[in-house]
């Protein structure tokens, strides 16, 4: 034995143990110059590589060590640690298993098996694997920590989070075990538990970006927005790449009318280049109106699910087994006061229940039963809670019950889970109403829409084929609730005389080279006010300084109060004059109750979806010249009509006279004309052809 080469391979693994890489790397090579085959030296210098994320080079150092040395499980397990790094599955549970077979009770190997396991969605083999483990050693922590990940996989919350608090015990200062019981009650929606759990975490580590971003989501659920903003500002601070914090910075900044970094966001999006792998779709629909752009950030989006198996290729039309189409509506939104639980009512009620059975499935519980929920509940033929459920044991469920179209109502909004429909659920899954444009994945074979919203030149940015409802496919309730109150310029702190210009749509919207317009509408049209939906203070501070910029008296931009009973604010709509309309991301669910309560609504169209949804609300109820195809034409067409008070008067009749008339209401043709579309959609699947975009 060479006492020197041993001595300066010793230093090289003190270097590696305290984390000092550089110098490891430097002491590892000296010995490898005098002694290219010293198995310790290539065995480490891999693990530093892959330690470091330079997984070729680790790759090429393990397997020449296991060339030389292949009796040792350590080596096999280390590599096998590198592949599932890269999520080379097939290859880390192979290299795994090699370890064992060297020795059947290597703990490490265990553990790595078991973690691989779990990202094969091999739960059993993973838990048999993990039990092992924490048997042969109860002192092994990430043994109990893995079980806490294979848990919450399972949607198993309470034993996630025994084991999370088992991990905790072993371990005081392990902050992964922390971050992910944070993330256990962020999802339970237990806020005060979680931030105890990731303030923990930042103790432990206080440049975790994750941990960050988390928390900062805890803030913005407690409206606590300045405190939001600062963690996502540290969390993109500590870790440039950290794009969920730059993302929710964005939408802080967005939600608090801050336009300081507006225009870096637009430049940063209009740079494909800048494209990490995971985008927020939503966000960035709020800014970009970009057709083309938004389908590269959604497929982007869906990256990660490259691993799933294509267990969709199963389905084919044997497996018809119900003289009934069998539709199924999945959603984490059926409760009071979402905008979607209240376009859908009449829409389930009316399906035809000759030709569907018609399912409700629940992606998000409830605490307490409320009116939505109840109605629901009572008119899906089934009602099927799948919020405690796994996304294997929802697929699994869903394949029993043998649904033929699945509609997925949520898209990327809050409380989705996207991943469940990454291996298809049934033949045939939809887009539909939730998220306004495409999802980016091939996993989905249609989007529900019209040819305002999807016209034929913008077809090819729509990964989905798309099927074309008459009219519109903004979906409405015939009815809707009537107030019993009354709403006055008087009791709503409004001017007795003067235009009442609105708009109800969430500030979020709001861009400054619409509010540009909106500024210049009101300088032109004297005595006039904005009414603007209720907000947080931060972001009324920010509206009214915005407009003092612009040389208009802040004192005219109104916020009237929240309303929760819709009939109320349906009501209150019959004191304003004309709805202003937001651009890129128009007013959808205001925008049809505007038209509901009589209120001439000028938009501005787009070239993305959710840009032409006004429009299409707009042309279904026959009032087309509403429609502008510039900011400055929509800065007239608000000025002229302003100052055209027969014009104005005739709109709204015209608006409150046929809304018992138009299609925009009539929830029975539209349900017919959506179940042609599903019956078109099964009727091609049955046939043996790839699904193709149609119309009704």
């Amino acid at each position: 034995m060479n006492t020197i080469i041993e001595e300066e391979f010793q230093t090289g693994m003190n270097y590696h143990q305290s984390g000092n890489f550089l110098e490891a790397e430097i002491k590892y090579k000296q010995v490898l110059s005098k002694n290219a085959n010293h198995f310790d030296s290539l065995h480490l210098l891999g693990v530093l590589n892959s330690q470091k994320g330079n997984y070729d080079a680790a790759t090429y150092f393990i397997k020449k060590a296991i060339s030389l040395n292949n009796l040792n499980p350590m080596a096999y397990n280390n590599l096998a640690i590198n592949f599932l790094a890269i999520k080379n599955y097939k290859e880390a549970l192979e290299y795994s298993a090699t370890a064992l077979s060297l020795d059947n009770n290597y703990l490490e190997a265990l553990n790595t098996k078991g973690k691989i396991l779990i990202e094969l969605d091999e739960y059993d083999q993973a838990e048999k694997c993990l039990k092992k483990l924490i048997k042969l050693n109860p002192s092994f922590f990430e043994g109990f920590f893995n079980l806490g990940v294979l848990s919450a996989k399972l949607n198993k919350v309470d034993l996630s989070i025994s084991y999370y608090q088992k991990t905790i015990e072993l371990k005081p200062d392990f902050v992964n075990a922390y971050y992910n019981l944070g993330n256990i009650y962020l999802g339970l929606n237990e806020n005060e538990k979680a931030e105890i759990n990731y303030i923990k975490a930042l103790e432990l580590d206080p440049k975790n970006s994750q941990v960050y971003n988390n928390l900062g989501q805890i803030y913005v659920d407690l409206n606590k927005i300045e405190e939001a903003q600062i963690c996502f500002e540290y969390s993109v601070k500590y870790n440039s790449d950290e794009k969920k914090a730059y993302h929710n910075l964005m939408e802080i900044h967005l939600k608090t009318s801050n336009w300081s970094e507006i225009e870096n966001y637009i430049n940063t999006y209009n740079k494909k280049e800048t494209f990490k792998d995971q985008g927020l779709p939503g966000n960035i629909q709020c800014i970009m109106d970009r057709p083309d752009y938004l389908k590269y950030v959604n497929e982007k989006f869906l990256s990660y699910s490259s691993n799933i198996k294509n267990t969709y290729l199963n389905f084919d039309k044997q497996n018809i087994s119900s003289p009934k189409i069998k539709i199924a509506y999945f959603s984490a939104d059926y409760s009071d006061n979402n905008p979607v639980a209240y376009l859908l009512t009449d829409l389930i009620k009316f399906h035809n229940r000759e030709k569907f059975e018609v399912f409700g499935c629940s992606l998000r519980g409830i605490k307490d039963k409320d009116r939505m929920r109840i109605y629901y509940e009572k008119h899906f033929d089934h009602f099927l809670n799948f919020e405690n459920l796994s996304n294997k044991e929802i697929r699994e469920l869903c394949l029993s019950h043998k649904f033929d179209v699945v509609i997925d109502l949520n898209g990327y909004t809050k409380y989705s889970r996207p991943e469940i429909f990454s291996t298809k659920l049934a033949p045939i899954q939809v887009n539909f109403l939730g998220y306004p444009g495409t999802l980016g994945s091939k996993r989905y074979d249609y989007i529900i829409a019209d040819k305002i919203v999807i016209p034929k030149v913008y077809q090819q940015y729509y990964t989905e084929k798309i099927a074309y409802l008459p009219n519109t496919y903004f979906v409405n309730p015939n009815e809707r609730k009537i107030s019993r109150k009354e709403f006055t310029r008087k009791n709503m702190n409004l001017p007795s005389k003067g235009i009442i210009f609105c708009c109800f749509n969430q500030n979020y919207k709001i861009l400054p080279n619409v509010y540009n317009i909106w500024m210049n509408i009101l300088k032109r049209v004297d005595g006039s006010v904005l009414l603007l939906s209720n907000t947080n203070q931060i972001a009324k501070n920010n509206l009214k300084s915005e407009a003092k910029k612009r040389n208009v008296n802040p004192d005219r931009i109104i916020f009237c109060e929240y309303l929760k009973d819709i009939g109320d604010h349906l009501e209150r709509y019959k004191v304003t004059d004309i709805f202003l309309d937001t651009m890129p991301y128009n007013a959808h669910t205001t925008a049809s109750d505007a038209v509901w309560a009589g209120v001439p609504l000028i938009t501005c169209i787009g070239k993305s979806f959710a840009s032409r949804v006004s429009s299409s609300i707009l042309k279904s109820v026959g009032l087309e010249e509403l429609i502008t195809h510039s900011l400055k034409e929509y800065e007239e067409k608000a000025v002229n009509l302003a100052f055209s008070p027969n014009k104005l008067k005739d709109f709204k009749l015209k608006l409150f006279n046929q809304r018992s008339t138009s299609l925009l209401f009539n929830s029975k043709i539209y349900t017919q004309n959506i179940e042609k579309a599903y019956e078109k959609m099964y009727q091609n699947f049955c046939s043996g052809n790839p699904s193709k975009t149609f119309e009704i």
